[in-house]
């Protein structure tokens, strides 16, 4: 329906949308966690996601520039 660059864009927002679910997923967990006093857990959450993206930034952008 919308052409050809519509659908070489398809796998980004397949992933993009799975991002959307798990992250909200997460978010939830979270305020969960808060509210039973386990900050910690939330922390550690965080810190481990931050060290995945970035990680996944240097192995993405390495991939795709050469």
């Amino acid at each position: 329906m919308f052409g050809k660059e519509f659908l070489e864009a398809s796998t980004a927002f397949y992933l993009l949308s799975i991002e959307c679910i798990l992250g909200g997923g997460s978010w939830i967990l979270a305020a969960s966690f808060n509210a039973l006093g386990r900050p910690g857990l939330v922390l550690l959450r965080q810190i481990i996601a931050l060290a995945i993206t970035v990680g996944l930034f240097f192995l993405f952008t390495a991939r795709c520039s050469g």
